[in-house]
């Protein structure tokens, strides 16, 4: 089978030669999905050369289809003769076939440009966010329960911290581990090396609620959204290329952002045992940290989904940027392009399968051996600056 690309009025054109049947079904597919989720959500498929098709290819052409219609997009045959042409009427899929009728000089599709790799879409300029803040355990203190807060994770916030949900905070201190939150969902990692996260959903009056030792929680509306996409020049961003990406378009010191993307590698850590569980102050060494923290021996979870929260702090313009970032990790689901809104989005990723790990990231910048940042392929991150930024200003 040959492949090839064009454009034709804003959409991405497949040209098809040879025959589409169990041996390149499967190599059909993966091309033309990793296009798809690269950006790519107007296709046609040229089929003019194409010489037979079979059930799998068939089978390839629907999941296709159907990635295309799950995100809006919109996918058409052209140029399909002869028994292609019949296969798809008598499959009741002739509503494939258009009379798009391509130039007859193809030119071949050429690399994205930087304006295409990064777009942004000013939301509400005027749009602050408002900090709750929860300091109740201090590594590697004892927690203070009488700084422990019962949080409302409603629709209208996001955020990241140590918690857990019960009655009490006595009923749930052995059970507070890292928890990612975004428009009344809430993905919640146990303390357990082989606990799997759970998922909180605000339905009709529920609204999650959580006992949290720390908890770093934005109120309020994005102001902003940046969708970023992978090409051959940029294989994928580092999370600190896209912070400060987001610090150059925001005359801010401090953000609160909320990305979600196709993950390149993520590394991170997290609590194995409850901070609820010190009974004095103990800073653990190595090893004796590896029964309080597991950290990630590789990159992970690449072509996954991440739904990364937290803050972001840029003291100085130009600046190092700090950050505090957790990741909720999802299976992957194809993102619309453009402008897309926040919540209802993070609803369907948190309705859908269940996470795979709740982890908080860190920069493993040791020399050598170091894993480095975490990076995603594609994706979007919605974010504004803190309320407290206009006094600042």
């Amino acid at each position: 089978m040959e492949i090839q690309e064009s454009r034709h009025d804003g959409q991405l054109v497949v040209h098809v030669r040879g025959r589409l049947d169990a041996s390149w079904a499967e190599f059909f597919q993966e091309q033309l999905l990793g296009r798809i989720r690269g950006g790519e959500h107007r296709l046609l498929l040229d089929g003019a050369g194409l010489e037979f098709l079979s059930s799998m290819g068939i089978r390839a052409l629907m999941r296709i289809y159907k990635e295309l219609q799950g995100v809006g997009g919109s996918f058409a045959m052209l140029g399909c003769q002869g028994m292609v042409q019949t296969t798809l009427q008598q499959s009741g899929l002739g509503q494939w076939l258009s009379s798009v009728q391509l130039p007859t000089t193809v030119s071949t599709t050429t690399a994205a440009t930087a304006s295409l790799r990064l777009e942004h879409f000013e939301l509400d300029a005027t749009a602050r966010l408002q900090l709750r803040q929860v300091s109740a355990w201090q590594p590697w203190q004892p927690v203070e329960d009488s700084a422990c807060v019962e949080l409302e994770l409603g629709p209208d916030s996001f955020g990241v911290g140590i918690g857990a949900a019960g009655e009490t905070l006595a009923a749930v201190r052995d059970l507070c581990g890292e928890f990612v939150a975004v428009g009344g969902a809430v993905a919640l990692q146990p303390p357990d090396e082989r606990g799997r996260p759970d998922c909180l959903l605000a339905q009709q009056a529920y609204v999650p609620r959580l006992h949290c030792l720390q908890a770093l929680i934005c109120q309020g509306q994005p102001g902003h959204l940046l969708r970023f996409r992978a090409d051959a020049e940029q294989p994928c961003f580092g999370l600190s290329q896209l912070l400060n990406e987001l610090f150059r378009l925001t005359p801010a010191r401090r953000v609160g952002l909320v990305l979600i993307g196709e993950i390149e590698g993520l590394v991170g850590a997290q609590l194995i045992r409850s901070p609820g569980r010190l009974q004095a102050c103990q800073v653990p060494d190595y090893p004796a940290i590896k029964d309080w923290l597991s950290f990630t021996g590789e990159r992970v979870f690449a072509h996954d989904q991440a739904i990364i929260s937290g803050l972001a702090h840029q003291p100085h313009s130009n600046g190092p940027i700090e950050a505090h970032l957790h990741a909720a990790v999802f299976p992957y689901q194809l993102l619309p392009n453009g402008r897309v809104e926040l919540v209802p989005l993070a609803q369907r990723l948190f309705g859908g399968a269940p996470p795979r790990a709740v982890l908080h990231l860190v920069n493993d910048d040791r020399p050598a051996t170091g894993l480095g940042e975490s990076a995603l392929y594609n994706g979007a991150c919605w974010w504004s600056p803190l309320a407290e930024e206009e006094d600042k200003a």
